[in-house]
């Protein structure tokens, strides 16, 4: 059964990676005519086809949906960089990642970058209930999301990149003014455990050490961490 299980799985990923490559396929045509122009629902959607997929292509064709979304807004006014669109693209890396996809992590990274770059600027938020920029800024949504890659991230060669990136972001967002909560350590914890699954040694304790001071900082205690990270592993 389980083995039927997997087949049919894999054939469900197979099917809706089909979908969103044919989908995708029409942006080449709607740009050859002004009158054609993809909208922002258009890239939307686009976006939230590859984040179901559970493909591990699902990172590089988002990538490839924001930069024909950059270059169509130079076109078109009604049109500019939004935030859903790179947090949709993120999550799409988070399906890369727990996908298998070798890298995830570090081009889900350099994604961050970009949108560090963009906050505050031209990036403008979708959130219409939202007066205030909260939608566009890193320090909200990006950060979580960007630890959630990480503790997704499970291949023996990506866990040691995977996991330095988890303590550069929790850096990040303690300079930026955020407190980290019990989400944040839990995958800041579950990326050293997958790193140390895979490259056991002393240093695992200095490392947990350094997860567990962290958290204790904001009232996280370490018994609370190894407890839901061993539901999560059920």
């Amino acid at each position: 059964k389980d083995s039927d299980n997997t087949s049919t799985d894999k054939n469900s990923i197979e099917m809706r990676t089909e979908v969103a490559k044919e989908a995708t396929t029409y942006l080449d045509s709607m740009v050859r005519h002004e009158t054609s122009y993809p909208t922002r629902v258009t890239f939307i959607f686009l976006l939230q086809l590859w984040r179901k997929t559970g493909s591990t292509e699902a990172g590089e064709y988002a990538d490839e949906i924001l930069s024909r979304m950059e270059t169509v807004s130079m076109y078109q006014r009604d049109l500019k960089p939004f935030s859903n669109g790179y947090m949709l693209a993120l999550e799409c890396w988070h399906t890369a990642a727990t996908a298998g996809y070798v890298g995830a992590a570090d081009r889900a990274f350099q994604l961050v970058r970009v949108i560090e770059g963009k906050s505050g600027q031209e990036l403008i938020s979708d959130d219409q209930e939202e007066e205030d920029t909260e939608g566009t800024s890193p320090n909200k949504r990006i950060y979580p999301l960007m630890m959630k890659i990480c503790a997704a991230t499970q291949d023996k060669r990506d866990t040691p990149r995977s996991m330095a990136i988890a303590f550069d972001v929790l850096k990040k967002m303690e300079d930026n003014g955020m407190t980290p909560g019990h989400a944040i350590f839990l995958y800041l914890y579950e990326s050293v455990q997958n790193f140390l699954k895979h490259h056991p040694g002393e240093e695992g304790n200095d490392l947990l050490r350094e997860v567990f001071a962290s958290a204790s900082k904001y009232g996280v205690k370490a018994p609370e961490l190894k407890n839901r990270a061993g539901r999560n592993r059920v």
